[in-house]
């Protein structure tokens, strides 16, 4: 089976339009095909990031994934609790990036966020100082939600409310160039992907809500307009290009760090038009 990013022919140097950027790849992004493809696929996105690195720039990575993954090394026949989920599969996912990375020369380092960590601008300020710190001394930082201790009531508003949108926060707090949110689909459409009529829309500014349904896809909790949520914040709180495009292009990430026209964006300069 052909697996996500297989083959990708990428060069070691990029001449970069961008220097900061935030990756989110979404669970169904790692998650297909049988219980092991996750390892396959994580080792090929990172040898996707390794050039990006190796030119220059400053990458942060948010990926989803670990309920999945835990649901996936439990075989799905066990009735587990969500944080049970997260906690088993993170341990499994970090490990599998860190040996992808190191292989690479990449020195990873896991940051697990609840909505608290970001509710205050002090607290915000010293997670975003770790992060600069991570990306100056070519150090990986890998976030995620943490879910085994993200517990709250229907009564809170939450600071965020997937890795979308935590992407987003991140990216418009350290005013990053560009946020790529990859998903298993070109970009965004009109209507679902799957019907022949179905039309791309390159450019975010002309997406309306009533496009979608919220549901999110098999793995991951948010959806399509979960993602343009994120993606408009994002340009609109300080980053300066969003892009949401399919993580099983082999060559997605190469296109955007070059400044290409790549599935569905949002500029700044578009904004302040």
């Amino acid at each position: 089976m052909k697996t996500i990013f297989a083959d990708a022919k990428i060069s070691p140097s990029i001449a970069l339009k961008y220097r900061r950027f935030i990756i989110k790849v979404g669970s169904n992004v790692l998650m297909r095909g049988d219980g092991e493809s996750y390892k396959s696929a994580i080792a090929a996105l990172a040898s996707s990031i390794h050039p990006l690195v190796r030119s220059g720039a400053e990458v942060m990575l948010v990926s989803s994934g670990a309920i999945a993954l835990g649901r996936i090394l439990l075989g799905e026949k066990e009735s587990v609790a969500t944080p049970l989920l997260s906690a088993i599969g993170q341990s499994a996912l970090t490990s599998t990036y860190d040996n992808a990375f190191h292989e690479l020369g990449i020195q990873t380092a896991q940051i697990l966020l609840t909505n608290g960590d970001l509710s205050t601008d002090q607290r915000r300020q010293m997670i975003c100082d770790t992060l600069r710190e991570c990306t100056s001394k070519k150090h990986l930082p890998i976030l995620n939600e943490n879910d085994a201790a993200s517990a709250w009531t229907g009564n809170e508003r939450p600071y965020f409310e997937d890795n979308d949108m935590l992407a987003a926060i991140i990216a418009a707090s350290l005013h990053t160039e560009c946020l790529v949110l990859l998903t298993d689909v070109d970009g965004v459409f009109d209507m679902h992907p799957s019907r022949p009529e179905a039309k791309m829309i390159s450019d975010l500014r002309n997406v309306r809500v009533e496009y979608f349904s919220c549901q999110g896809g098999r793995h991951g909790r948010g959806g399509m307009w979960s993602k343009v949520r994120a993606a408009q914040f994002a340009v609109e709180h300080g980053c300066q290009r969003a892009v949401i495009a399919n993580g099983c292009n082999p060559s997605v990430l190469r296109l955007i760090a070059q400044g290409c026209s790549v599935g569905s964006s949002l500029d700044r300069s578009q904004m302040d038009a």
